[in-house]
């Protein structure tokens, strides 16, 4: 839902294509850049208080990124920073996830609760059409608050 409504978002302060791309390419940079050190900090930290602090800072992250909407402040290298961020917190969430799946599932069901809980990430479709419905009726600035 946020990625449709970021897009979006960018299209309406006057960024064209190429910004789009360029919040994507933001979005994933952590990835590239942190993705061995937040595997690492997942199988070393304590699992559910940073999978807590992630969805913290991702929720003040979003109420900030809402703010900056609702006043009409927005510009699109706000978004870039707001994608790159979004982003840290992402790679740091999967891989706390993942293993808090493996923690928690009996060892001979551990295929099966990975399975299940990617299936649960995949049905995000559903979740990017029901932002768009909102999106149509309400208009970005709420489509965003809603996703947060």
């Amino acid at each position: 839902m946020e990625c449709t409504a970021t897009a979006w978002l960018v299209l309406e302060t006057g960024g064209g294509p190429v910004a789009i791309g360029v919040i994507f390419a933001a979005r994933m940079l952590p990835s590239l850049l942190f993705g061995l050190a937040a595997g690492t900090i997942a199988d070393r930290a304590d699992r559910p208080r940073q999978l807590l602090a992630v969805a913290g800072t991702a929720l003040l992250l979003m109420a900030i990124f809402g703010w900056l909407i609702g006043t009409g402040g927005i510009r699109v290298w706000q978004v870039v920073v707001f994608a790159f961020a979004t982003g840290c917190l992402q790679v740091f969430d999967i891989p706390a996830r993942q293993a808090l799946v493996l923690d928690t599932v009996p060892r001979e069901a551990a295929l099966r609760g990975l399975a299940l809980s990617s299936t649960l990430s995949i049905s995000g479709c559903k979740r990017k059409r029901i932002g768009q419905a909102i999106k149509e009726r309400l208009g970005n600035y709420h489509h965003l608050r809603v996703g947060g």
